[in-house]
């Protein structure tokens, strides 16, 4: 047996040092190499399910693509309301107008005279590639890469494992590449169907791509024979049609730097759009690379591993692990703004202005499948930015006159309170088709009105959602152009000495009785209404069933659910057969073009799959959104939109529901933070102080020491104890020995 250390109390001692020293490395969730340096840390709950930028269209996607890939436009970080700013363009592009005889049209035309729009783009000169195999050359310039084997992919999971990578500009073939990928039929672009409508030229473009791969598909399956498995094919061996020798009429390239696209009618939202990841560049090298059967093989794609000139490249995607970004160290254009909006330089957010991006070397996203350890490690310093669980919500915000404040621990660390608008609307529908319900004449418009009234969305707001939402008075959300803060629907509201107050229940049960339902019950019995839902098996709904159910019953109206699985609802919505409903939508951009053809009547989602899930039909609003999707913004534009939001108030097809609010939390060692909805780009612009964050995780997270002080009391006992007991043993042997 081995003998003790000659001293109990050293040993003892020395596994304490090493106990604390393991508590304190234990409890980092983070990379100790990681420490002090510029590394920004969130969480994510799954992976984004498309990269590719032609299909990419979530939030959660563009997270990442939105640092990772630079569209022609932007919307300024700063400056309310949105102003749009040039990314990968030189300047804002502008449209030149054109009249059925090809002469030019001064200023900002009417529609009706616009036979043809151009707008041309002048791309900046120094965008270049986060580092991508697809770009090495050998000596004699082909592309190292380009017939990989299954062998020289052994052990890679992603194409930055290749042994070499390198970069190049992006040039205005690599955009016209990208616009025809977005008319690929295989690809499914969610905006096919709007560019199709406007651009010169889309529909040519999408048709001659069917063919070529139409003739393809024919051409491997003679090959195949009868046993030809089309699926596994293409799955192992990507279908690649040569889009450079595809033509597209309306989207062509004029030089090296630039390129133009013409438009069949006058559509301003178009720069708009292209403030999205769907119009960036895609060179057809990095596609090419990609339809290699070997990394198809691997599950290396484009649709997981996107390649453009934003400010960060990805470099880890794993699926129930963590994503990862690096800084694209030829990332060389980007600074921060110079000018923002009133009260921006007092709050510290132009102290950047003019220096170069971005200011974080890494962006980390790791998963977290619950709620709680993500909260903990972010009250711990792990995390530099958070949401608020709802069971923290009580504990942490605190009313305050005018707005919420930030109490409990994370006022007590420092830790600042974001409030947001989301770009969203959430909102509860009828069927504008449906006999009781639907229909514009005066007497079912009373009967929704009364509804809207009974339906209380500020006390939803309090009970479901902590009150993080703000009533929602058209389908207008905040920042907008033509959304007035402070505008009241007056159908529902009326204003009051303490701003504006919803109808009484009386005036709704008046209403109620004017549409021929005297205390719910018409000329037929009592008046019974569906709701229609994607609820089925969740049974977390059934308080918002009672909460619903309370309102209808303010009027003596019954209400009844109808609860199906999602695919069940959507069917039923297609054809149009729902009665009542639930519904919502986020603004791609803030326009409200984006917003009112959710009410727009040829975009009805009966029969017709569009957004108009109300299937509201008014010729006068009709008339007036054609106008005003192809204004300008100005005041002449603003008069129509508010004359739209009349008409919206005055046929009521929705109740109008909420606009949430986002509250965040953000480390007081993060700067430059302004949060919205519109802006998913915003970390490039963000700043954080390592040496700030690593004191106070120190101090935050300081180790317990009465559980290794009781385990090293209970050791040192054992260890006298041990000791005195062999010290015994001991002398009574050498007393033994000294007799013999």
């Amino acid at each position: 047996m081995a003998s003790l250390p000659a001293s109990p109390f050293r040993f003892c001692f020395t596994l304490l040092a090493f106990a604390l020293l393991a508590s304190c490395e234990l409890s980092r969730p983070h990379p100790v190499a990681e420490a002090g340096k510029p590394v920004f840390y969130t969480s994510f709950f799954q992976l984004p399910k498309h990269f590719d930028i032609a299909r990419a269209y979530s939030s959660d996607e563009y997270q990442v693509l939105a640092l990772v890939i630079e569209p022609p436009v932007e919307f300024h970080y700063l400056k309310r309301p949105f102003e749009l700013s040039p990314l990968a363009a030189r300047e804002l592009p502008t449209f030149a107008y054109y009249d059925a005889a090809g002469r030019p049209l001064p200023g900002d035309p009417p529609a009706d005279l616009v036979a043809r729009a151009v707008l041309r783009v002048r791309l900046k000169t120094n965008l270049f590639y986060g580092e991508h195999p697809a770009f090495v050359r050998t000596a004699d310039g082909r592309a190292r890469f380009a017939s990989l084997s299954d062998r020289d992919l052994d052990g890679a999971k992603r194409p930055l494992d290749l042994p070499a990578a390198a970069t190049r500009p992006a040039v205005a073939a690599d955009f016209v590449y990208q616009w025809k990928r977005l008319a690929h039929p295989l690809f499914e672009s969610p905006l096919a169907s709007t560019l199709a409508d406007v651009v010169e030229g889309f529909t040519a473009c999408r048709e001659v791509i069917q063919a070529a791969v139409d003739g393809e598909r024919a051409r491997r399956k003679t090959q195949g024979g009868a046993l030809y498995d089309r699926a596994k094919d293409e799955r192992e061996h990507p279908l690649l049609i040569d889009l450079e020798k595809i033509p597209f009429s309306g989207v062509r390239v004029l030089s090296e730097f630039e390129f133009e696209i013409v438009l069949v009618k006058k559509y301003p939202q178009l720069l708009q759009w292209m403030t999205l990841p769907f119009f960036g560049p895609v060179p057809a090298e990095v596609e090419r690379f990609y339809a290699q059967g070997a990394l198809s093989r691997k599950d290396i794609s484009l649709d997981r591993w996107p390649v453009g000139t934003g400010p960060y490249r990805l470099v880890r995607a794993e699926r129930n692990r963590q994503i990862a970004m690096e800084k694209n160290a030829h990332y060389v254009h980007g600074t921060y703004p110079t000018e923002g909006a009133p009260g921006d330089r007092g709050a510290g957010l132009l102290a950047d202005a003019g220096k170069a991006l971005p200011f974080i070397d890494r962006v980390v996203l790791c998963y977290e499948k619950e709620s709680l350890p993500r909260w903990n490690k972010f009250l711990q310093g792990w995390y530099d930015a958070s949401g608020i669980t709802e069971d923290s919500f009580d504990a942490v915000i605190k009313p305050g006159r005018g707005k919420p404040e930030l109490g409990g621990e994370p006022a007590a660390k420092g830790m600042s309170l974001l409030l947001e608008p989301d770009s969203s609307v959430h909102y509860w529908s009828f069927n504008m088709r449906d006999p009781v319900v639907g229909g514009l004449d005066e007497k079912r418009k009373k009967l929704r009105r009364a509804i809207a009234i009974a339906f209380d969305v500020e006390e939803y707001l309090q009970i479901f959602l902590n009150g993080r939402g703000v009533p929602a008075m058209s389908p207008l959300v905040p920042g907008v152009p033509g959304y007035e803060e402070g505008d009241v629907n007056p159908m529902v509201y009326r204003p009051g000495p303490k701003g504006a107050q919803r109808r009484s229940l009386d005036e709704a049960k008046a209403l109620l009785a004017e549409a021929g339902y005297p205390g719910g019950v018409g000329p037929e019995g009592p008046l019974v209404l569906s709701f229609d839902g994607a609820n089925a098996g969740q049974t977390g709904f059934q308080s918002e069933m009672n909460w619903m159910t309370k309102q209808m019953a303010k009027l003596g109206i019954q209400l009844r659910f109808r609860n199906t699985t999602y695919r069940q609802f959507r069917e039923k919505m297609e054809k149009g057969t729902s009665q009542f409903f639930s519904w919502g939508w986020n603004a791609d951009y803030p326009d409200a073009e984006n917003l009112f053809f959710l009410l727009y009547g040829p975009n009805a989602m009966a029969g017709g799959g569009g957004e108009n899930a109300a299937n509201y039909e008014s010729a006068a609003f009709d008339r007036g959104f054609e106008k005003m999707r192809v204004m300008t913004d100005g005041p002449e534009r603003r008069a129509v939109i508010a004359d739209l939001v009349r008409i919206a108030w005055e046929d009521g097809p929705w109740i109008w529901g909420f606009h949430p609010v986002t509250y965040a939390l953000v480390q007081p060692w993060l700067s430059n933070i302004k949060p919205a909805s519109f802006i998913n780009s915003g970390r490039k612009y963000q700043r954080l102080e390592p040496a700030l964050r690593e004191a106070k995780r120190h101090e935050w997270n300081r180790p317990a020491l009465w559980p290794l002080l009781l385990g090293l009391a209970a050791l040192l006992g054992g260890g006298l104890w041990v000791w005195r007991r062999r010290r015994a043993d001991a002398a009574w042997r050498a007393k033994g020995n000294a007799r013999a």
